[in-house]
């Protein structure tokens, strides 16, 4: 028995269906949020349904229906997450995990467990001027709620792992776009601001930003199942394809898109004054509204490298040379958009 969650979300729903193409849909068993009172909720059930896959509704939190699931399942892949960093309740992301664990025991050995983690987990480290990859030692605390419940994910994951042998590969995931992304997230709101001509997508932000197109990660994501050894508890992958920044990003939708680029150059002063205080900005976080400090927060993310990271394993789990890039991503949006 294969066990999903979080497959009715933006990378889950790419995922499943990929997953589908490689297993007897008879075989999985996805475990969907109770309440279905959002598009994303009711289009992800659709696709579940078109496929002809069994879901049950749960709340990872409370509990409810997790009663059942089936006991020690052969494959789990556990995509579910609250990624909307504003957010004050990321619960699911370190209580969800816990009970997802607890609903599933016993434990057995040759269980493969995928967890998809964030990047979010090293948003403070002494050096910004070189990325994070595989080989990297964990940071301090993050600075962001949504990370450090990730992070407490990874370490009861880790822990139980070990204790009770199975396989368990952690994916911190990166910025991911395509179609159907978050309305009004980083990717999304590109878009937007550069057909409104902002301000903001003219200035050379600096910032190195790690991206993968979102069939990319779906095809990372399954093929780290497959590559999952028994009994390694605790194997790290950073999918990683790109690293742009805001600035880069910004260009390649202009010509896409067909708008003149026009750039305004801030001083390195100026962003050597941001960089200061994007670096000390957790000693700030619990002297500002949470909504506040997170959109302080995210602006630091265009300014340091916090989610500049490198994958050495990249290459082993998919074919980088055919992976999207994101100026060919928006290349095949603009001839799509142009053709409607």
């Amino acid at each position: 028995m294969i066990v999903v969650t979080g497959a009715t979300g933006f990378i889950g729903r790419e995922f499943i269906k990929k997953l589908a193409n490689e297993v007897d849909v008879k075989d999985i068993l996805c475990l969907v949020y109770e309440k279905c009172d959002n598009e994303l909720e009711i289009t992800g059930r659709k696709v579940l349904d078109n496929l002809g896959i069994k879901y049950i509704p749960i709340d990872l939190i409370s509990g409810n229906g997790m009663k059942y699931i089936p006991k020690s399942p052969d494959v789990v892949y556990h995509l579910a997450s609250v990624t909307v960093t504003a957010s004050k309740d990321h619960r699911v992301n370190d209580i969800g995990t816990k009970n997802l664990i607890e609903s599933i025991y016993p434990l057995k050995p040759e269980m493969k467990f995928i967890y998809t983690s964030t990047i979010c987990v090293s948003d403070i480290r002494p050096n910004y001027s070189i990325p994070i990859s595989e080989t990297s030692s964990t940071p301090g605390r993050p600075a962001n709620l949504y990370g450090r419940k990730k992070l407490i994910a990874e370490d009861y994951l880790k822990e139980h792992a070990k204790k009770h042998k199975f396989s368990l590969s952690i994916i911190r995931v990166c910025g991911v776009y395509g179609n159907g992304v978050r309305v009004n997230g980083l990717f999304d709101s590109i878009e937007k601001l550069v057909k409104k001509k902002s301000i903001l997508m003219r200035l050379n932000w600096p910032g190195k930003i790690s991206i993968i197109h979102v069939n990319d990660m779906a095809d990372f994501i399954l093929n780290v199942g497959k590559k999952a050894l028994p009994n390694f508890q605790g194997e790290l992958y950073i999918p990683s394809v790109e690293e742009l920044t805001l600035e880069e990003m910004s260009m390649i939708v202009h010509k896409a898109t067909g708008l003149v680029y026009n750039p305004i150059r801030l001083p390195k002063i100026f962003w050597s004054f941001c960089s200061f205080f994007a670096k000390n900005k957790n000693k700030i976080e619990y002297l500002l509204p949470h909504r506040t400090y997170d959109r302080f927060w995210q602006a630091c993310l265009l300014v340091n490298n916090e989610f500049w990271n490198v994958s050495y394993k990249v290459f082993n789990v998919i074919d980088k040379s055919n992976a999207y890039t994101y100026k060919k991503y928006y290349s095949l949006k603009a001839k799509e958009d142009t053709n409607d």
